[in-house]
């Protein structure tokens, strides 16, 4: 006969189970009983107003200003708009006046209108300099139309869905990767047609379903290359418009590989010749070539070579050969010194002249004036590489000397005969002011002034510039903090690392900050440079070759910890960061390879394997994926390899029609996390193509994570999941005494 007694206790799990309730139910108390409700909106979240009324103030900090500047051909006066209405300034009074007219040309008009491409897509119209016909590449083939008829003739007929082969338009991959927007161009003289084939038959394509908010979805099909697979194959043809006969441009000559890649391609400013880049698969060596449109020979007009990574072709800049007068000459920006300098070359491949010898990138050429010998051109040598200074050589590079203030940036607008130039400087802790010098950079007049009047009227922080050191321990990076109003240094805050940090990119100059309206939340907002940007010469920017997800990941981490042991007011146990495409993938790594540096971090659209993006971005930085190659470098620079390592809280964010980092990145991030069974955060943009996450809910995350509930080891809160949590709880108790209850007599 069963007894009816009370159930008796195991006597190891009794006090076991007791601690474990305690643990749980004082870990909920501490940190669940701070949570705002789940679904409690972003207006709710503490210090709110705070927010909001920044937000509300930004009109008040609008600093004046001034913009379209237009010079007079003669240089004796310019010009502006300033609080919507249009002034002349006049070099020779140093006086402004209201006027009705301005010194710029008018906008050019094209007989058709042509829509503005998608991204990665190219215009499918091209108009001729004389008005008189359309190119249109139609399903695939060029056709040429007669403006006044509408007349139109088949340049091309070869291109059918089967065959796979395009006329006049471009390959994604070419406009996202190499800034193909043009895949037509019209000789200056209105005679020859050039354009693009490309054969895209052995690219495979990828697959994504296009408008699943409606009652059927669609079918989105692109031919997308990824790293080590076929590429479109492109060639140029040029078509006479007189004789109606087609011309293949001979890009293979010489070395068949470097005419794997072809980009950057337009006419001679003579018309003569057609011009082009072509590049090598990893893009370690570029020809700068001209084509005879005649007879499809080509030759080199520059050969550039490098072993230590890639060619900058200054695609980020947007840079291209600056053209003298007599259109044979032209300026070029080249890093072979170790920074990038002028030099001056002629259609014939002869270098004329080096003109800057600078230790510092230069930027570009402002304006030349070429009665009196002189360029102006932007570099970066101040003692601060983000502070532009604007600078002035002679064409034979002699007396080079710096016409701005080396403790401001610049950005300038130069008259055309160098006889003044108008001036907006700033930096990140001082306002713009707007001024007009002389060719010498001698004061002439102030046409705006900045202030901090309401800046400080609402107790503002001035953004707060630093330099560490990087995870080499010896080269230096520059970054800014951003602070809430009401900072208190004897307080601690947590902080969140903004970033994008691919290679190339990086801040152009330094401009006045207006904190963000997100600190007044709490935070301390961080921006940092890290090696792999551009503006620090080359050595620096190519730090990062075969190495991506490593150097730029452990400087932005080297950063977050000087700052902290700097700085005490920054609580290292409570900082996150956020970026979105590249950026995205920053985020998500920083936390998996640096899981003791981030507590938290949102990672949008984020690539997560290099092998799965497209061939002409990966395989310039990262070779590859082979083993002769870089394959090891492709699995370092995995999220995948350190999903392990995770112990904050990461929120994954994709939108479900990206074509560019398909969601199968996201995807394969999610699986190895769940693999290693950690938790993690994900949420989807419906229809959304390459985006980035909600903001109000991207920032809440962060409010709830690092302020209202900032415990790393709290119930789902940080690195211990239940059952780990659970686990560390049983090993803490082994050794305590067991409990054995005393047995009663009768």
């Amino acid at each position: 006969m069963i007894h009816r007694k009370s159930k008796q206790r195991s006597p190891l799990l009794f006090p076991t189970a007791l601690l474990l309730a305690c643990v749980f139910s004082s870990a909920s108390q501490s940190v669940l009983s701070q949570q705002l409700p789940s679904q409690a909106p972003f207006s709710s979240m503490p210090r709110y107003n705070r927010y909001q009324k920044l937000l509300d103030s930004f009109g008040l900090l609008r600093q004046p200003s001034i913009y379209d500047v237009e010079w007079s051909p003669t240089g004796e006066a310019f010009t502006y708009m300033k609080e919507g209405k249009l002034f002349r300034f006049d070099l020779s009074t140093g006086a402004s006046q209201p006027v009705t007219k301005s010194f710029g040309k008018p906008a050019s008009r094209f007989p058709f209108q042509r829509p503005t491409p998608n991204r990665g897509r190219q215009y499918a119209e091209a108009y001729s300099a004389n008005g008189k016909w359309k190119a249109e590449s139609n399903q695939g083939n060029v056709e040429l139309i007669n403006s006044k008829t509408g007349v139109s003739t088949a340049v091309t007929t070869e291109s059918t869905p089967s065959n796979r082969i395009k006329f006049g338009i471009a390959s994604w991959v070419y406009g996202e990767e190499l800034g193909v927007k043009n895949a037509m161009w019209f000789s200056p003289n209105s005679q020859y047609l050039g354009f693009y084939r490309y054969d895209e038959s052995q690219v495979k394509d990828y697959y994504i379903a296009y408008n699943q908010l409606q009652d059927q979805d669609t079918l989105n099909t692109e031919p997308y290359p990824l790293p080590g697979t076929h590429n479109p194959k492109a060639s140029l043809l040029v078509y006479n418009i007189k004789t109606k006969k087609t011309v293949s441009i001979d890009s293979t000559f010489g070395d068949p590989s470097l005419g794997y890649y072809i980009y950057e391609v337009h006419w001679s400013p003579d018309g003569n010749e057609l011009l082009y880049y072509r590049t090598n698969r990893i893009q370690n060596h570029l020809e700068f070539c001209a084509a005879n449109p005649e007879t499809g020979h080509s030759r080199v007009i520059l050969d550039m070579k490098r072993t230590d990574g890639w060619i900058d072709t200054n695609r980020y800049s947007n840079l291209k050969p600056y053209w003298l007068e007599d259109k044979h000459r032209f300026l070029w920006i080249d890093d072979k010194s170790g920074f990038r300098n002028l030099y001056l070359y002629d259609l014939d491949g002869k270098m004329l002249c080096q003109v800057t010898h600078q230790d510092c990138d230069v930027e570009s050429v402002v304006s030349v004036d070429e009665k009196d010998g002189w360029v102006y051109y932007v570099a970066r040598n101040a003692d601060n590489p983000y502070l532009f200074q604007l600078n002035k050589v002679r064409l034979d590079g002699s007396q080079d000397q710096r016409l701005t203030d080396p403790s401001l940036s610049h950005t300038c607008f130069v008259s055309p005969n160098g006889s003044g130039f108008v001036d907006v400087a700033q930096n990140y802790d001082t306002p713009p002011t707007v001024t007009v010098r002389n060719g010498n950079g001698k004061l002439i007049g102030t046409l705006a002034s900045g202030n901090l009047k309401e800046f400080n009227a609402l107790h503002l922080q001035l953004a707060k510039r630093f330099v560490v050191k990087a995870a080499d321990g010896k080269t230096d990076l520059y970054g800014y903090l951003q602070f809430p109003s009401d900072f208190d240094p004897s307080k601690k805050y947590p902080m969140v690392c903004t970033q994008y940090g691919g290679p190339e990119a990086g801040w152009g100059p330094e401009s006045f900050v207006v904190p963000n309206a997100l600190t007044e939340f709490g935070f301390i907002i961080m921006n940092v440079n890290c090696r792999g940007s551009a503006g620090r010469g080359r050595a620096f920017m190519v730090s990062v070759y075969h190495k991506l997800g490593q150097i730029e990941i452990d400087d932005n981490a080297a950063a977050v910890k000087e700052l902290c042991q700097e700085h005490s007011y920054i609580d290292p146990k409570r900082v996150g960061i956020e970026g979105t495409s590249y950026g995205g993938y920053f985020a998500a790594m920083s936390i998996l390879r640096h899981p003791n540096t981030y507590a938290a971090a949102c990672a949008s659209s984020p690539v997560t394997d290099w092998r799965l993006y497209d061939t002409i971005y990966t395989e310039r930085y990262m070779g590859l994926p082979t083993k002769d190659d870089n394959l090891e470098g492709y699995i370092q620079g995995s999220c995948m390899t350190y999903a392990k390592n995770l112990k904050g809280r990461l929120m994954l964010y994709f939108g479900s029609a990206d074509n560019n980092v398909h969601p199968a990145n996201t995807f394969r991030l999610a699986q190895a996390l769940t693999d290693d069974g950690k938790r993690y955060d994900m949420m989807v943009g419906p229809d959304q193509g390459h985006s980035a996450m909600n903001y109000a809910m991207e920032w809440e995350y962060f409010i709830r994570n690092l302020i209202i509930a900032p415990s790393p080891d709290a119930l789902h809160i940080g690195a211990s999941s239940r059952s780990t949590r659970i686990a560390q709880i049983l090993t803490a108790t082994r050794g305590l005494k067991r409990y054995h209850p005393k047995k009663k007599s009768g």
